[in-house]
């Protein structure tokens, strides 16, 4: 019993982990649309341009991405999910308090190349260490992003009643953030298995013929339209909804 149940709880902490970290994911990566009112006031733009920081979060998701598949095969993706969850912390500090429209581009963009580090990292440590139920871990896991997705508005809706100020939400998510990554410092995290020679030297001649499949990149095309409507579309949604709630800065 003994033997089975360290594998087991690291498991079961390795689950939850990666389940906060969806929520940290969530909470951050939905409150730029739920407070762009806010943050056009305190940057002095108009809200249209204004808007163009979800522009900025969605090519930082591309990078972020991109990024996180060259690593993917020299680093564990356990540091590429600290990584990513540091990045949107840092990013959820900053976006909130920021007086510069400049700040507020590279924050955005900061946080989208966060969320694509956490995004793949999360999908392969889960496809390592929870093949045997990777169907249901994934679904689990991803609805998780939902609950943040929810719960941040409502933070923001919080904050700004009780306490006049939209930063103490941006402030949970990164908390979340934080806790998450120190629950995975002592973490067993499994990694993708290393190539040997062989299969070194047949990597270029593999790429080649891939990036010669034209289903490959209708692929790519698919995803990046994907990615463009959610990280966009979406934002813009929850930004609309947010004007006809007519909430103000004073929190009224």
């Amino acid at each position: 019993m003994d033997r089975h149940a360290a594998p087991n709880l690291n498991r079961r902490l390795l689950f939850y982990s990666l389940f906060l970290a969806y929520i940290c994911a969530g909470i951050i990566s939905v409150l730029p649309g739920a407070s762009l009112l806010l943050l056009a006031e305190n940057t002095h733009v108009p809200l249209a341009i204004a808007g163009s920081s979800f522009t900025l979060s969605a090519l930082g998701f591309v990078i972020g991405v991109l990024i996180a598949g060259v690593l993917s095969l020299k680093l564990n993706s356990k540091y590429m999910l600290m990584g990513g969850l540091g990045l949107m912390s840092v990013a959820g500090a900053l976006i909130p308090g920021t007086h510069s429209f400049s700040i507020l581009l590279v924050a955005q963009f900061i946080k989208g190349a966060g969320f694509g580090l956490i995004d793949v990292s999360i999908n392969t440590i889960a496809t390592l260490a929870f093949h045997d139920t990777l169907g249901e871990t994934l679904n689990n896991v991803h609805s998780s992003y939902g609950i943040g997705a929810l719960v941040g508005p409502l933070l923001l809706s919080l904050s700004l009643q009780v306490l006049n100020e939209a930063f103490w939400a941006y402030f949970v998510g990164a908390v979340v953030g934080c806790v998450v990554i120190f629950l995975l410092l002592r973490q067993t995290v499994p990694s993708l298995p290393t190539k040997n020679e062989k299969q070194q030297q047949h990597q270029p001649l593999l790429y080649r013929s891939l990036f010669r499949q034209p289903l490959l990149w209708l692929m790519v095309l698919q995803i990046a339209l994907y990615v463009g409507a959610e990280l966009g579309f979406g934002n813009w949604i929850v930004t609309a909804v947010s004007q006809s709630a007519r909430y103000s800065s004073a929190g009224c």
